[in-house]
């Protein structure tokens, strides 16, 4: 029986997003016993489905302290953690969630590492993308779920119907309403002006217009929701409301939110946990992405979901950066966000949004694949989903994310000009046989090396200049225009132990092996997409 360490320790939204995963992989991984580490407070996401066998929950009072510590001590508050396992797979990806995957014992692991390494090593190949992605995010089309998905040797199929709730549930959701004044004259559309994180959440007076316009103009009745934390946020955009509407912002926990959204027909949010908890209840989202949020990554899991996307040069913010002129969030006009719900909720034929430096998404899971949010006309097909796209059907072929997609590739790429399409894998063959070059020169190099170190000491002065090519080789490598690739190829160079020098050789002609194998794939990809353009 294999034993699997899942790791997660991380917000609501991101605990949501890990069900399907769990539901997959008991699907294929048939027979496993499956441990589950998350946060105490959000294990009520988790115990109401059956795809794990045991639940670690840690106190988000205990694992807020760790950052910057080392908290040996709480290894054995979890004998748990201390077993062997045969796989243990970190979608916590900081330094806690490494601390946990460094020192649990495990065969293989997927993820974030920290143990000798202070700065900590990413394991797995599909791992290593999802980590180069963040530092070119634009390139990646790859939702969470199947990135993590790929990271437990998963592939990436549909999953749905993935979190259950209870019939109680829905008859309190309903009986709170009432209580909250709920007339049931009409469709009830939920909106969630807070989030997690205040510079993604769209300013509140906006809010308050689109539902103004929504309530003017049709029999609807709108629910606000949030956490007592938002309460601040809420009110703010009942000051701009012209009718009155249902408030349970901060009167709701997990049991209540999900009995309060199956009453509702569609639910218009920031980028935060509550969009994630009605998609898995099977309710029609409405997103607003800008700032930091970006769509292809975070966005709700599941078909049929509506992101609206800020796609300014700028954006989105690199994760590890607060803008001092937050302009994006701009580019989401109360137009836009009013027709994309009316048309999400049958009011208008076609999709009639537009802004400058605005893009619509829906989502939807290719045959048998991954999912992807793609343009909902194709006005919205820019050159920027074009690059990520391009990038998806490379690294989808490469890591096994999506193997099959590429045969797809003409219905994927319909929106585009095949001149268009054509010069972009121009670049992109431009740029991979550069690399190609690099890492076969390496690879050679490396070849030397072994060679030398298995001769006499007298050719050991022979390594000095095979290692200032190297270094060359890096060099251009890293002053390369950024890209996944670069990002990727550098998390492969980090794993090489310098410390040990005598296997460092080996070590490296497996990176560069590696590397090699990515291009190449990439190279023949090129040229089936080019022959099915006719080019």
């Amino acid at each position: 029986m294999e034993r699997i360490l899942i790791i997660q320790l991380t917000r609501m939204g991101d605990s949501v997003q890990t069900l399907p995963v769990l539901k997959l992989l008991k699907r294929q991984r048939t027979g496993s016993n499956v441990t589950l580490l998350c946060v105490k407070e959000f294990s009520g996401i988790f115990s109401r489905t059956p795809f794990f066998d045991r639940l670690v929950a840690l106190p988000a009072i205990d694992v807020a302290p760790m950052r910057g510590e080392v908290p040996f001590q709480k290894l054995s508050d979890y004998p748990e953690l201390l077993e062997e396992y045969d796989s243990v797979i970190n979608l916590t990806h900081n330094w806690v969630g490494g601390f946990f995957c460094g020192n649990a014992g495990g065969r293989s692991k997927s993820g974030l590492v920290n143990s000798d390494n202070p700065i900590g090593q990413v394991k797995f190949d599909q791992a290593k993308y999802l980590f180069a992605s963040q530092k070119c995010r634009i390139e990646n089309l790859f939702n969470i779920v199947d990135m993590h998905s790929a990271m437990a040797g998963l592939c990436p199929e549909p999953v749905r119907s993935y979190m259950h709730i209870n019939e109680n549930e829905v008859r309190d959701g309903d009986a709170l309403l009432l209580q909250n004044g709920l007339r049931k004259k009409g469709r009830l559309i939920a909106f969630q002006p807070g989030a997690n994180m205040i510079h993604r959440a769209w300013p509140p007076e906006r809010f308050a217009a689109v539902a103004n316009r929504l309530l003017r103009r049709h029999e609807i009745e709108i629910v606000l929701l949030g956490t007592g934390g938002e309460k601040e946020l809420a009110q703010a955009m009942q000051s701009h409301l012209e009718f009155p509407v249902i408030d349970l912002v901060g009167k709701t926990g997990i049991s209540e939110l999900v009995g309060v959204l199956k009453q509702c027909s569609l639910l218009v949010s920031n980028d935060t946990g509550t969009i994630h908890m009605a998609a898995a209840a099977g309710v029609g989202t409405v997103g607003l992405f800008f700032s930091t949020a970006y769509f292809a990554e975070t966005a709700p899991y599941g078909a049929g979901h509506a992101v609206l996307q800020s796609e300014l040069p700028c954006s989105p913010c690199h994760l590890d950066q607060m803008c001092d002129n937050p302009i994006c969030g701009d580019a989401i006009t109360v137009d836009a966000v009013e027709a994309v719900v009316e048309k999400m909720l049958g009011y208008r034929p076609s999709w009639e949004a537009y802004s400058p430096g605005l893009s619509v998404y829906i989502s939807n899971f290719t045959p048998g694949g991954p999912l992807l949010y793609a343009p909902a006309e194709p006005r919205f097909a820019s050159e920027r989903f074009l690059r990520g796209l391009v990038g998806r059907l490379l690294w989808g072929t490469a890591l096994g994310f999506a193997p099959n997609e590429s045969a797809l590739a003409g219905s994927l790429l319909g929106p585009y000009r095949p001149d268009s399409v054509l010069a972009k894998l121009g670049e992109l063959s431009e740029r991979n046989s550069a690399c190609i070059n690099w890492y076969s020169q390496a690879a050679r190099l490396l070849k030397q090396a072994t060679r030398v170190c298995a001769g006499p000491p007298s050719g050991m002065g022979q390594l000095v200049s095979i290692n200032d090519i190297l270094q060359t080789i890096e060099a251009a490598v890293l002053s390369s225009e950024d890209s996944i690739l670069k990002y990727y190829h550098m998390l492969q160079m980090a794993d090489l132990d310098c410390n040990r020098p005598l296997e460092l050789v080996g070590a490296m002609s497996d990176a560069y092996a590696r590397l090699i194998s990515i291009v190449e794939s990439f190279g023949a990809s090129i040229e089936r997409l080019r022959s099915a353009l006719g080019g």
